[in-house]
């Protein structure tokens, strides 16, 4: 049985990851001898599409789930909007 490990570090550039790997050894180590990418959210402006993508394994556009959510009665009350929700 195979298992999968996804590490999200949401903000993190390049140069910040380089920095990480010369002070913690061991996200050094990851660096080297793991697959690691850079997640675009573009045309979106947050990254909740991308996670949409991975969780559903199937386009942001396609899985109902765009990124958008809105606060409905309360901040603890958040749903993804839909069309009718637009004015």
């Amino acid at each position: 049985m195979q298992a999968l490990l996804l590490v999200s570090c949401d903000g993190l550039s390049a140069a910040d990851a380089g920095y990480l790997g010369e002070r913690l050894h061991w996200f050094a180590a990851l660096q080297k001898t793991h697959l690691l990418r850079r997640l675009d959210s573009k045309p979106l402006v947050s990254a909740q599409a991308i996670w949409a993508e991975i969780l559903t394994g199937r386009p942001w556009y396609e899985n109902g789930c765009a990124g958008y959510a809105g606060a409905f009665d309360s901040l603890n009350d958040v749903r993804i909007l839909a069309q009718d929700d637009l004015s």
